[in-house]
Protein backbone atom coordinates (compact mmCIF):
# COMPACT_ATOMS: atom_id res chain seq x y z
CA UNK A 1 0.00 0.00 0.00
CA UNK A 2 2.73 2.34 0.83
CA UNK A 3 4.52 1.94 -2.40
CA UNK A 4 0.76 2.51 -4.24
CA UNK A 5 0.79 5.68 -2.53
CA UNK A 6 3.95 6.91 -3.63
CA UNK A 7 3.87 6.14 -6.79
CA UNK A 8 0.60 7.89 -7.28
CA UNK A 9 2.59 11.05 -5.37
CA UNK A 10 4.91 10.56 -8.20
CA UNK A 11 2.57 10.85 -10.90
CA UNK A 12 2.97 6.92 -11.94
CA UNK A 13 6.75 6.99 -11.72
CA UNK A 14 8.32 3.83 -9.92
CA UNK A 15 8.22 3.53 -6.60
CA UNK A 16 10.94 1.62 -6.56
CA UNK A 17 13.57 4.11 -6.96
CA UNK A 18 12.26 6.65 -4.61
CA UNK A 19 12.39 3.67 -1.40
CA UNK A 20 15.67 2.88 -2.76
CA UNK A 21 17.34 6.01 -2.59
CA UNK A 22 15.19 6.45 0.93
CA UNK A 23 16.61 3.15 2.58
CA UNK A 24 20.11 4.51 1.57
CA UNK A 25 19.39 7.94 2.39
CA UNK A 26 17.75 7.29 6.05
CA UNK A 27 17.36 3.43 6.38
CA UNK A 28 16.65 3.67 9.98
CA UNK A 29 13.10 5.08 9.22
CA UNK A 30 12.67 4.33 5.54
CA UNK A 31 10.21 1.51 6.21
CA UNK A 32 8.43 3.82 8.97
CA UNK A 33 7.93 5.93 6.07
CA UNK A 34 6.63 3.74 3.14
CA UNK A 35 5.01 1.07 5.32
CA UNK A 36 3.22 3.34 8.16
CA UNK A 37 3.25 6.73 6.93
CA UNK A 38 2.40 6.18 3.42
CA UNK A 39 0.94 2.64 3.47
CA UNK A 40 -1.55 2.67 6.62
CA UNK A 41 -1.84 6.83 7.02
CA UNK A 42 -2.18 7.23 3.67
CA UNK A 43 -4.03 4.61 2.33
CA UNK A 44 -6.90 5.04 4.99
CA UNK A 45 -10.04 5.38 3.73
CA UNK A 46 -11.97 8.27 5.16
CA UNK A 47 -9.79 11.26 3.30
CA UNK A 48 -9.27 10.78 -0.61
CA UNK A 49 -5.38 11.25 -1.65
CA UNK A 50 -6.19 14.57 -3.07
CA UNK A 51 -7.57 15.97 0.45
CA UNK A 52 -4.30 14.58 1.77
CA UNK A 53 -1.90 16.08 -0.07
CA UNK A 54 -3.82 19.41 0.16
CA UNK A 55 -3.82 18.53 4.29
CA UNK A 56 0.49 18.29 4.20
CA UNK A 57 1.28 21.19 1.78
CA UNK A 58 -0.67 23.59 4.08
CA UNK A 59 1.06 21.37 7.27
CA UNK A 60 4.57 22.05 5.48
CA UNK A 61 4.21 25.45 4.38
CA UNK A 62 2.92 26.25 8.06
CA UNK A 63 5.84 24.87 10.06
CA UNK A 64 8.27 26.34 7.31
CA UNK A 65 9.46 22.96 5.65
CA UNK A 66 9.75 25.07 2.50
CA UNK A 67 12.67 23.01 0.98
CA UNK A 68 12.10 19.41 -0.78
CA UNK A 69 9.69 18.26 1.38
CA UNK A 70 6.85 21.08 0.33
CA UNK A 71 8.05 20.98 -3.30
CA UNK A 72 7.59 17.04 -3.39
CA UNK A 73 4.27 17.83 -1.71
CA UNK A 74 2.78 20.38 -4.14
CA UNK A 75 4.20 18.21 -7.19
CA UNK A 76 2.19 15.05 -5.40
CA UNK A 77 -1.09 17.68 -4.79
CA UNK A 78 -1.16 18.10 -8.53
CA UNK A 79 -0.29 14.62 -9.43
CA UNK A 80 -3.56 13.70 -6.90
CA UNK A 81 -5.84 15.92 -9.54
CA UNK A 82 -5.52 19.10 -6.91
CA UNK A 83 -6.17 22.01 -8.91
CA UNK A 84 -3.98 24.90 -9.10
CA UNK A 85 -6.42 27.01 -7.75
CA UNK A 86 -7.14 24.54 -4.83
CA UNK A 87 -2.81 24.84 -4.41
CA UNK A 88 -3.44 29.09 -3.95
CA UNK A 89 -6.16 28.55 -1.91
CA UNK A 90 -4.33 26.06 0.90
CA UNK A 91 -1.31 28.94 1.26
CA UNK A 92 -3.66 31.92 1.30
CA UNK A 93 -5.10 29.08 4.60
CA UNK A 94 -1.86 28.93 5.79
CA UNK A 95 -1.28 32.58 5.90
CA UNK A 96 -4.60 33.54 8.09
CA UNK A 97 -3.78 30.29 10.58
CA UNK A 98 -0.70 30.08 10.28
CA UNK A 99 0.79 33.39 9.49
CA UNK A 100 2.14 35.49 6.33
CA UNK A 101 5.27 34.94 6.54
CA UNK A 102 5.01 31.61 6.78
CA UNK A 103 2.52 31.59 3.72
CA UNK A 104 5.36 34.57 1.97
CA UNK A 105 8.34 31.88 2.27
CA UNK A 106 6.00 28.57 0.98
CA UNK A 107 4.61 30.75 -2.19
CA UNK A 108 8.17 30.48 -4.61
CA UNK A 109 8.08 26.87 -4.07
CA UNK A 110 4.45 26.94 -5.47
CA UNK A 111 5.57 29.37 -8.17
CA UNK A 112 8.16 27.38 -9.11
CA UNK A 113 6.70 24.02 -9.24
CA UNK A 114 3.50 25.42 -11.53
CA UNK A 115 6.44 27.32 -13.65
CA UNK A 116 8.08 23.71 -14.40
CA UNK A 117 4.97 22.02 -15.56
CA UNK A 118 4.07 25.17 -17.70
CA UNK A 119 0.72 26.54 -15.65
CA UNK A 120 0.23 30.15 -14.91
CA UNK A 121 -0.63 30.83 -10.92
CA UNK A 122 -4.46 31.75 -11.07
CA UNK A 123 -5.67 34.67 -11.85
CA UNK A 124 -2.24 35.42 -13.44
CA UNK A 125 -2.54 36.63 -16.73
CA UNK A 126 -0.73 34.24 -19.80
Amino acid sequence: AGLDVLRSLRGGADPLEAAAAMEMRQPEIAGDVIDFALGEVWAGSALDRKTRSLQVVGMLAATGRTGWPLRSHIEGALNHGATPQQITETLRMVAVYAGFPAALEAWPVMERVFADRGIPRPGQRP
